[in-house]
């Protein structure tokens, strides 16, 4: 996840926020103005949130409203005609937007400014993302770019929207515009949890007494599934066919002894849906890979693993330099067997080139012998 970046220049970092009226439309909620926040910090007071365990994800009653005022920040502080891209959005108005969020936040945990810098970063990643799709959205619904200036949406200044009609109408978006398309149709499972992450709805099943939250597969029915009338209906039949197996492995975990290790949460949906790293598959943005302490028998599988893969390395390596070697004999071997043929070749030519030679000063000698008795034999007679 990209990390918010510092900018000094605080003429680049500060920006006059829109002031445009509320939608025209009607029956649609209107942007989210953070009227509550303004109230409760008037003073200089800041708002007390939590945080959810292992994970950057704000939970408990202030949570939609934080993440509300992530996308409100960046909205009201970025310029999309300076930064259309995420990176180019922290480089320039990164320091001023967390300084925008702190002042009006504050963890219960001192420890935990860390993590929720983190989530402000990842929250308006998001909220980007979102914002550019509701504009493009704006953009497709008129045909013409008179209507679509007519029709200027109250969550971007007029210049800013003026600039996305000619950048929504480029090539590269366009094709990149597709290729998001073709992406978001590969999705398989669809979640029912409306705005609310995956981490709120987990902590909602927190038990106030024990502290404990629901099993896994509780967690994914709530995430992926309703009831109407009375029955249970999926969001999408992968999802239910992923809850089975849940399940299944959360049921087997608790016949597990008490004795021995058992599988954590995250690790049950791991094995279920792959891991991808420093990413909890199942939990939303945001879940981080918890760090499970080894038991000795564990620890000393691991090693026997490792010092047998390195076994096996070795013994493939010496195998290999012994073939090594092996080529590089019979290609020697070859190769001096090559030249004893050239040079047995060379010689045997050299011989029959003597030998036709002395056969021809023969065959000249015997030819001249014969001319000169003719001769002899003419001049006598």
């Amino acid at each position: 996840m990209p990390q918010i970046q510092q900018n000094n220049d605080e003429t680049q970092s500060s920006v006059i926020p829109h002031t445009l009226g509320p939608s025209s439309k009607r029956n649609v909620r209107g942007r989210y103005r953070g009227k509550e926040v303004n109230k409760l910090t008037k003073n200089g007071e800041k708002i007390e949130i939590d945080l959810a365990k292992g994970m950057k994800r704000v939970v408990g009653a202030k949570a939609r409203m934080v993440a509300n005022e992530c996308g409100n920040v960046l909205r009201s502080t970025v310029s999309l005609r300076d930064c259309i891209t995420w990176n180019q959005v922290t480089a320039k108005y990164g320091e001023v937007m967390m300084r925008k969020m702190k002042d009006m936040f504050k963890p219960r945990e001192d420890r935990d400014e860390v993590i929720f810098h983190g989530y402000c970063v990842m929250a308006m990643q998001k909220a980007l993302r979102t914002w550019k799709s509701n504009l493009h959205e704006e953009y497709k619904a008129y045909a013409t770019d008179e209507l679509r200036l007519e029709n200027q949406p109250d969550s971007i200044s007029l210049e800013d929207w003026r600039w996305l009609l000619e950048y929504f109408a480029t090539p590269q978006f366009k094709a990149q515009s597709e290729r998001n398309k073709i992406n978001r149709s590969k999705q398989t499972t669809k979640h029912c949890c409306g705005p609310k992450s995956f981490a709120e709805v987990e902590e909602a099943t927190r038990d106030l007494i024990t502290g404990e939250l629901a099993p896994p597969d509780i967690v994914w029915e709530m995430q992926h599934a309703r009831t109407k009338q009375g029955v249970l209906v999926w969001s999408d039949p992968q999802s239910q066919e992923i809850h089975g197996r849940i399940q299944q492995l959360v049921n087997e975990q608790a016949e597990v002894p008490v004795e021995e290790p058992r599988m954590s949460r995250d690790e049950i949906l791991a094995s279920i849906l792959g891991e991808r790293s420093r990413y909890v598959r199942g939990k939303g943005y945001g879940a981080m890979p918890a760090k499970r302490k080894l038991n000795q028998t564990e620890v000393d599988s691991r090693v026997s693993s490792a010092i047998e893969i390195a076994s096996a390395e070795m013994r493939a390596e010496r195998e290999a330099k012994r073939e090594d070697d092996r080529v590089q004999m019979r290609t020697e071997i070859r190769a001096e067997r090559e030249a004893e043929r050239e040079e047995d070749q060379v010689q045997m030519r050299a011989e029959i080139r003597v030998e036709m030679k002395q056969e021809i000063d023969r065959t000249i000698k015997a030819q001249l012998g014969v001319l000169m008795a003719s001769l002899q034999q003419v001049l006598f007679h």
